[in-house]
């Protein structure tokens, strides 16, 4: 098989030597390549499911600080308004229009504004019946028995005009508590 056959060259060239097992080494680079095919091929599909998964991670990695942010949100105490709407908000959270929005803003949008004005005059109503029952005639329900030393003020209903005055005249000047 390994024959070897001289062609003749014309003037001034070599004479080249020619093989005649050219069917095996064409066999041979035919198989080699499609060997190299198939090799590369897999790595090229593992490089397409590698970056499926690194995109599936990234988003699990942004879907976990998302609901991190939405939790620290509603677990602060000056927002406890907002945690009967925690679903809405994470609803929207997952939008892609939500994207680059702080947790603020999306459950200010998420919080109808009729509910602030409800919660305004609810607050406002808990206030009044406070203050109207703290209070009676213009008068505070401070006790005023015991003061400094447990001397007490006395009542200024039972003072006369003169000794009230001179209690007012000290209190203002520092005398007496």
């Amino acid at each position: 098989m390994d024959e070897e056959k001289n062609v003749t060259a014309p003037e001034g060239q070599e004479e080249e030597v020619v093989s005649t097992d050219d069917s095996e080494a064409s066999e041979d680079i035919r198989l080699f390549e499609e060997e190299e095919a198939a090799e590369s091929k897999p790595t090229e599909e593992k490089s397409e499911v590698e970056s499926v998964d690194v995109k599936r991670v990234e988003e699990s990695i942004n879907e976990v600080r998302r609901e991190q942010r939405i939790s620290d949100f509603l677990n602060d105490p000056k927002n406890e308004d907002y945690k009967e709407f925690s679903g809405k908000i994470r609803e929207l959270a997952k939008k892609p229009q939500a994207k680059g929005l702080t947790v603020e803003a999306l459950a200010n949008m998420v919080v109808p504004k009729d509910y602030w004005l409800k919660k305004g005059a609810q607050l406002a109503s808990e206030a009044q019946k406070e203050s109207s029952e703290s209070y009676s005639g213009g008068r505070s329900n401070r006790d005023v028995s015991s003061g400094a030393n447990n001397s007490g003020l006395p009542d200024p209903a039972g003072l006369s005009s003169k000794d009230f005055e001179k209690q007012a005249w000290d209190i203002a000047r520092g005398l007496q508590p």
